[in-house]
């Protein structure tokens, strides 16, 4: 990012609405050996789907003073337009050219804190490393499902 860019944030609260389902790290997974995205439960099949909703941390994280553990997000909220602008971001910060973007954790958890509200550094410091994993898998899914 230059000097003269600031990272956007959306703030997303806790909904008025029940639309956001939520998700736990034992409700997604990835399968390597077949390249397959695994859905233990109907939310996450919707989250895959709409790209809303909540994700239940294992390991609480701090931001802006508060205790977190539960992540609202808004996957489909993201422009094309600013999904290319975190493409861009990546590839100028790695000085390469990425093939694949939807498969680099860089470019998911970048999208996922544009989606939560969260700043990256917050993600990338503080989560659990399941609790990562999960998210980026989740990104994931939404991208390429």
């Amino acid at each position: 990012m230059d000097k003269d860019q600031k990272e956007i944030h959306i703030e997303l609260d806790k909904p008025e609405t029940e639309s956001f389902n939520e998700i736990k790290a034992d409700d997604i997974q990835y399968n390597e050996e077949n390249d397959e995205i695994i859905t233990n439960s109907e939310s996450a099949e919707n989250i895959i789907t709409t790209g809303k909703g909540t994700y239940k941390l294992k390991k609480p994280i701090h931001f802006d003073g508060k205790e977190i553990d539960i992540l609202y997000f808004d996957l489909s909220a993201v422009s094309p337009l600013r999904y290319m602008g975190i493409v861009k971001e990546v590839e100028k910060k790695n000085r390469a050219q990425i093939v694949v973007p939807a498969q680099n954790m860089d470019i998911q958890i970048k999208l996922f804190s544009v989606a939560s509200g969260i700043p990256t550094t917050i993600l990338t410091s503080e989560l659990f490393l399941k609790d990562f994993s999960t998210i980026c898998i989740l990104v994931y899914a939404f991208l390429v499902g």
